[in-house]
This record gives structure tokens, C-alpha cells and sequence, in this order.
């Protein structure tokens, strides 16, 4: 399997950004989907400048239907590296990728963070 998993915590500098892709998935398509996002397509965005990691996120909230929701989040460098990616040829490319294997049966929407604080729990060891 390309890429790597890991329970270790990061903790997001201000400069830093998340880049966050949410996919509803169909069941029938739902294994194949994850697989493909664990070896193939998250390794792939992880190449591109800027990006230092990614989380696969299963949502628990109630979803439409029988389908199931997914959230990768992807931290990034900074802003300008986010805007990079944004305008780049390989983000249409690894869109194209998903649309192509998937189509309609794992629509996704983009939602775009910035860290403005971090609060600690009493008592966390913190990093």
C-alpha cells in the first residue's frame, strides 16, 4: 500500500492550511472507493508541493440515504501553496481521475481551512 497511516497528532501551525474534500459514496462502490483513496489517490495529491498529510475521515453524522460520507482532510504549508495546487494542471488531472472512475455515485463538495487558535484540554500533554 503506497502512503502511510499513523495515530500520531499534529498540531497545525497558523500558517498553515486544510484542505478538506467531502464525498458522499455509494454502498455498492463504497470498499472499492476507500481502498482506492488509501493507495492511489491520497498518495497522489501527497506529491504535490505543499502538502504534508492527509486524514480519511468517516463522517457519523446522519448522511442521505444509504450512503456513506467521507471526509479527507489534507494540511498543507501555507495559503500560497494551497492557491498552487488550486490553479495547478495536476489538481484537474486528479479531479478528472475521480469523476472518471466514480462519476456521479461519489459527489464530493471543498471546503478550505485556516487554524486561527488552538485550545488545549486541561491536563493535555499537548505537543
Amino acid at each position: 500500500m503506497r502512503g502511510s497511516t499513523t495515530k500520531e497528532y499534529k498540531v497545525l501551525t497558523r500558517e498553515q492550511v486544510l484542505y478538506t474534500v467531502r464525498a458522499t459514496v455509494a454502498p455498492e462502490i463504497e470498499a472499492d472507493w476507500v481502498e482506492w483513496m488509501q493507495t492511489r489517490h491520497i498518495p497522489d495529491v501527497l506529491k504535490e508541493p505543499g502538502f504534508l498529510r492527509a486524514w480519511l475521515l468517516r463522517v457519523t453524522s446522519p448522511t442521505r440515504e444509504e450512503w456513506a460520507e467521507f471526509a479527507v482532510v489534507y494540511q498543507l504549508e501555507n495559503q500560497a501553496a494551497l492557491d498552487a495546487y488550486m490553479a495547478s494542471p495536476a489538481r484537474a488531472r486528479l479531479i478528472q481521475e475521480v469523476a472518471d472512475r466514480y462519476g456521479d455515485r461519489a459527489p464530493s463538495t471543498r471546503l478550505f481551512l485556516q487554524p486561527v487558535a488552538t485550545i488545549e484540554a486541561e491536563g493535555h500533554p499537548g505537543e
